[in-house]
């Protein structure tokens, strides 16, 4: 009988083999089906957890099966680290409303002190006036003349503080408020000095003098917002509209008034008023009264007069939008040591903006990332900055978007320009990045 040649297969191997290969492929068939189940059902929890995270980012009309997995985990990943800037925020904002809290206690406590001693002094003042004037009263005889000259002497200082009195100017001007409707009559007094005798004398004396109260009273030093103030709330509109660029003109070339152009934009740049020294004695002379000085204020606050200007810009656009503005928002202190204090603080219902006015981008570069990171301290990594046009907004966002924090940071942008033309549903902020 012959023999196999060496190395052949037996005959019914092939099949084994083909078997074989079968039996894998239902087994790889399966491993299959069960990943796809398994990953299914992953996409559907991580769709579950996004809707409950962030349903108003998730786009309702699309089931679980429409998703990427790697989307929808971003998607949650990136809501959990929103919330959690949200949280160390609304902490910061706690800390520091504490903070200011105190403050506050502890001035009224110094108030409380100062009204008590004085009350004490007061009791003390009028104890010793009813001893005096019962002394008076044991020795009244031979003071008769006496008493009727004192008496004579209070009839002429009441007749003097109620001529006074009718000279007083209204009270400081806000927006709604409105100005005397008959022109200024006041009458000059002997220890007036001598310019402002005969400019009392002149014939447009009232109607410059309204204009004067009007620059000193109202809580505004833009100088077209000033001029169309005073026209709206004269009585002879027709009369003071186009005259008041005259009036002003004659306050300044008296140098009672001084206008400091705004050179952060381009062909006849708009001005701010203040009051110069002259300007500060007659106000206060005719009227009896501080002037608001509302120029000083902000300069004392903000950097230079083209960031004023932007500034009340702000504000008039952030009102419209619906905002109450705090002008002057008070500085806080942070662990660090540093110390915050934004240009403005604009709220609406529970939403609370530190706002930051840039006029431009900062040469010093580490003077600038400090700047940076402790605004991004302060406002607890939720910065808004407004800018004039879209080149500085530009800039500005090149600018911080390139410092490292020591925390995640949401930065939001807009510039006046822009955002005025935009519809009223849609988001003030032009640019935004999220917290990273």
């Amino acid at each position: 009988m012959a023999s196999e040649p060496n190395g052949a297969q037996p005959a019914g191997e092939p099949a084994s083999i083909i078997g074989d290969l079968q039996d894998l492929l239902k087994a790889a068939w399966t491993v299959q089906e069960v990943a796809e189940t398994r990953a299914k059902e992953a996409r559907e929890e991580l769709f579950r957890v996004a809707k409950a995270l962030c349903a108003s980012t998730l786009d309702q009309q699309r089931q679980a099966a429409e998703w990427e997995t790697k989307v929808l985990a971003d998607l949650i990943i990136f809501e959990v680290g929103r919330q959690r800037d949200e949280l160390v925020w609304l902490r910061s904002a706690q800390q520091t409303g504490k903070t200011e809290a105190v403050h506050q206690i502890e001035e009224l406590q110094q108030q409380l002190k100062t009204c008590q001693h004085d009350l004490q002094l007061s009791q003390t003042d009028l104890a010793q006036a009813r001893t005096e004037k019962e002394q008076l009263s044991l020795a009244n005889v031979g003071y008769e003349g006496e008493i009727k000259r004192l008496g004579s002497q209070s009839r002429e200082r009441d007749r003097r503080l109620a001529e006074l009195s009718a000279t007083q100017p209204a009270p400081p001007l806000v927006a709604g408020d409105s100005i005397p409707e008959e022109p200024s009559t006041v009458v000059a007094h002997a220890d007036w000095p001598r310019w402002l005798q005969e400019w009392s004398e002149t014939e447009m004396f009232g109607r410059d003098a309204d204009l004067l109260r009007v620059i000193g009273s109202a809580v505004e030093c833009r100088r077209e917002e000033l001029l169309s103030l005073f026209v709206r709330q004269s009585r002879d509109r027709e009369r003071s509209a186009g005259a008041e660029k005259k009036m002003l003109a004659r306050l300044i070339k008296m140098e009672l008034v001084k206008a400091k152009a705004v050179k952060l934009y381009r062909g006849n740049p708009p001005d701010l008023l203040a009051l110069l020294p002259g300007g500060l004695e007659a106000y206060r002379l005719i009227y009896g009264s501080e002037p608001r000085q509302v120029y000083e204020a902000y300069r004392a606050a903000h950097k230079s007069d083209d960031q004023i200007y932007l500034v009340l810009q702000t504000i008039d656009f952030f009102e419209r939008a619906g905002y109450h503005i705090e002008r002057f928002p008070a500085a806080s202190h942070l662990p660090d040591g540093s110390t915050f204090a934004p240009d403005l603080i604009a709220t609406r219902g529970r939403e609370r903006l530190s706002l930051e006015v840039e006029t431009g981008s900062y040469a010093n570069g580490a003077e600038r990332d400090r700047k940076w990171r402790i605004i991004a301290a302060g406002t607890g990594g939720q910065v808004y900055i407004v800018t004039h046009n879209r080149t500085s907004m530009t800039k500005l966002k090149s600018e911080v978007q390139n410092i490292r924090y020591a925390q995640p940071v949401s930065i939001r942008l807009t510039n006046l320009e822009d955002a005025a033309a935009l519809p009223p549903d849609r988001s003030i902020w032009l640019e935004e990045r999220p917290a990273s």
